[in-house]
């Protein structure tokens, strides 16, 4: 596999309008260098410096993250995205850009005593504002086990962010059986 990696957030404690604009313009780059797919880690709703978006905007055509990345699934680019980490907060509701028609939205769950999964608390919720199912798959994201930053040893976090690119992963091994297939028919079969 080759990577692309683009850093498009700022601000680590509140987000900003520009980041949807490095968002954009990371999955242009994304698509001129060929990449088949794209897992993002993020997800927008509020903005510390201009208008935030409200439930109604989560249509699927509404705020600049979704829209783009849809088109990049158009040009034939899986999109997969976190599905959000505001389950447990007043917002509660999916971000953007996995508010997206064409876009996988990718929520969390935690293993019970008996190893059954249950939806996380923090894990954002679906439907969209027009009333599509999202998140559209679910996958660990509570208690992954990931590597250190800083240092050596591993520790355990929690976030949408540790189930996305899970789903992504598979995606990925699909893609690599079937190179031909659309995002589409990847999304179908997923499914």
């Amino acid at each position: 596999a080759t990577y692309i990696l683009a850093r498009t957030e700022i601000i680590n404690d509140e987000d900003v309008k520009a980041e949807e604009d490095y968002w954009v313009a990371a999955i242009e780059w994304a698509d001129s260098l060929g990449a088949d797919i794209v897992n993002s880690s993020l997800g927008y709703n509020t903005f510390a410096d201009g208008k935030s978006y409200t439930f109604a905007d989560l249509d699927g055509a509404t705020a600049l993250t979704t829209i783009a990345a849809d088109i990049a699934v158009d040009r034939g680019m899986a999109v997969v995205t976190s599905a959000g980490n505001e389950g447990d907060k007043p917002w509660y509701h999916i971000v953007t850009p996995a508010d997206g028609k064409r876009v996988i939205a990718v929520g969390s769950v935690r293993l019970d005593e008996n190893l059954q999964p249950v939806v996380s608390a923090f894990s954002s919720r679906g439907p969209s504002f027009d009333g599509r199912v999202k998140p559209d798959f679910v996958a660990l994201g509570e208690n992954v086990t990931v590597a250190r930053g800083v240092g050596t040893g591993y520790l355990s976090k929690n976030g949408t962010s540790y189930s996305a690119p899970a789903v992504t992963g598979a995606a990925a091994l699909l893609l690599q059986i079937h190179p031909n297939w659309s995002p589409v028919v990847l999304y179908d079969s997923l499914k």
